[in-house]
């Protein structure tokens, strides 16, 4: 798998999950490539943030409220701050992700 991150913070050793009443900050965002296994996340009380999702290519499954949201080629998906987070890049894949806030 191949990641590529960037953020306004030091990864190692600030959080990346902020709140700011700022008109719009980005807390961190990146490109998943080609993942090789089912990259789980699991955030029980989700994050202070926004989560934008988009997928370029392959498939996403997201896990909501007891239903199941498939994600295919073209689709996205936004996550509001404070509620569970459980989804799953199947293999293959290209994912754009950005966490914001204000």
């Amino acid at each position: 798998m191949a990641i590529k991150v960037g953020g306004i913070n030091d990864r190692r050793f600030l959080s990346n999950d902020l709140f700011s009443e700022d008109y719009l900050q980005v807390n961190c965002c990146g490109i998943t490539n080609k993942t090789s296994e089912e990259p789980v996340t699991l955030r029980p009380d989700g994050r202070k943030d926004y989560q934008l999702i988009i997928v370029l290519s392959g498939e996403a499954l997201f896990k909501h409220e007891g239903s199941d949201i498939l994600l295919k080629s073209g689709d996205v998906i936004i996550l509001p701050p404070h509620i569970k987070n459980h989804y799953f890049f199947y293999p293959d894949n290209n994912i754009i992700w950005i966490h914001f806030t204000g």
